[in-house]
Formats: structure tokens, C-alpha cells, sequence
């Protein structure tokens, strides 16, 4: 019971650094998820507009869980504004609505696996420092909740290795 409290407290934690840390990060004229799906599917420009002007652009903390389903490969095809503003939403929403139940359909793990293409493919943002710590006490807790999950194969391995070596460089 002890140790269910203490992961407990530290997924709290977690999402009350995303929310301070990522606090006011808009979209802006970023590309949105309806837009990135868009660009993923080729679709003609008059598509992409349509989809940009569908793509919601409120707080990033008001996104609803939903919001976060419209497309299926949702970090590739935005730029570095969408994936400063799309990453918190996925952790924090990952984590209070089910991170009990490890795997590719939460929305935590999606972040995970968005933040390692990032770094094979040098498209990282430019987070601030309590950014960057914010994402290093989120790979923490991961590692913590399922070990397994995140260095489960080799590549999965190295690729989770450089991100916190990435990350560690950043904080220091």
C-alpha cells in the first residue's frame, strides 16, 4: 500500500509540473493535430486549411481527452510550437486517467515515444530549464512504473538512454 501511495504522489507531482512548467504555452500559429494529420495523409492545401482552422486553440490545459485522438501519428508532422503545446497535454492526461495500465494507447506513453523520435531526428523544441525538468521527473517516473516498457528492446533501449542522457545535458 505504501509504495501504490508514494507512485501516487509522484504522478501528482508530475502533472502539477507539467501544469506550472508548460503554464501559458499556446499554439499560437503552431500545426495543430487536425493539421498534422492532414500533412500526414498528403492531403491537397485546401484540406490542411481546413483542418488548421478545425485545430482548437485554447490553453493547452483545456484540451479535452478527446482532442488528443483526432490523429494517429500525432507528434511526426508538428513543429516545434504544436509539440511544446501538445506534449503536456498528453503526459498530464496519460497520467490522471490511467497510467496504472501501461501501454501504446495511453496518452503518456504516446508523449514517451514522440519525445525519442524527437531526439533520433534532432526536432526537439527549445524547452526552458523547468521544462526540461519537468519531462526529466516524467521519464523518472516512467522508468519507476514500467521499467520493462521503456527499455524493453534494444532500440526501444538506446533510444531511451539518449533522451535522458539528452535531458540530463539540458539540466546541467
Amino acid at each position: 500500500m505504501g509504495r501504490n501511495n508514494d507512485i501516487e504522489t509522484r504522478v501528482r507531482r508530475v502533472i502539477d509540473l507539467m501544469h506550472s512548467c508548460f503554464a501559458g504555452v499556446a499554439l499560437e500559429d503552431g500545426i495543430g493535430l487536425r493539421e498534422a494529420e492532414a500533412l500526414s495523409l498528403y492531403e491537397p492545401v485546401d484540406a490542411v486549411m481546413r483542418a488548421r482552422a478545425a485545430d482548437l486553440r485554447i490553453p493547452w490545459e483545456d484540451l479535452p481527452a478527446s482532442e488528443l485522438n483526432v490523429c494517429n501519428t500525432p507528434f511526426v508532422f508538428l513543429d516545434k510550437r504544436g509539440f511544446t503545446f501538445y506534449l503536456p497535454a498528453y503526459i498530464v492526461t496519460g497520467l490522471a486517467s490511467g497510467w496504472r495500465t501501461p501501454g501504446p494507447e495511453q496518452h503518456h506513453w504516446v508523449a514517451l515515444e514522440a519525445l525519442e523520435i524527437a531526439v533520433r531526428y534532432g526536432r526537439l523544441p527549445n524547452f526552458s530549464k523547468p521544462q526540461w525538468g519537468a519531462i526529466n521527473q516524467f521519464l523518472s517516473l516512467l522508468e519507476e512504473l514500467a521499467p520493462d516498457l521503456t527499455i524493453s528492446d534494444s532500440c526501444r533501449a538506446g533510444e531511451f538512454v539518449a533522451l535522458r542522457q539528452l535531458v540530463s545535458a539540458k539540466l546541467h
